[in-house]
């Protein structure tokens, strides 16, 4: 608070304290909401779909892929298969290692729902 940001990168958004990320995502948006130039870039891999990062990712895909979204995010997903060097054996190895569920989060982006 109290610095005019124009630009702002958060890495691993979806894995930060959420009443921080809340906290700090509602003091930078009015700055850049009223700089046409600005941008925020938010990235993460995939964690609870009601974290903040995945509330704004499904808004950002509602207008479908490779459009902005709603919210004036434009969304991009890279998942284990855009490596040309990982194939299925990459896969099983992986999930033998991390188990299903945190294979589909950390390779495939899918956010996952509290049990």
């Amino acid at each position: 608070r109290g610095v005019t940001l124009t630009d702002v990168y958060c890495d691993n958004f979806s894995y930060t304290d959420q009443a921080k990320a809340i906290d700090f995502y509602h003091s930078i948006i009015p700055c850049v909401a009223n700089s046409p130039d600005s941008l925020v870039i938010l990235t993460s891999t995939a964690n609870l779909e009601s974290d903040l990062f995945a509330k704004i990712w499904i808004e950002s895909i509602k207008n479908g892929y490779g459009k902005v979204g709603p919210n004036g995010y434009h969304a991009f997903k890279i998942t284990w298969t855009a490596d040309p060097n990982n194939d299925s054996s990459f896969k099983e190895r992986m999930v033998k290692m991390m188990g299903e569920l945190d294979f589909r989060k950390e390779y495939e982006c899918e956010f996952i729902t509290e049990v």
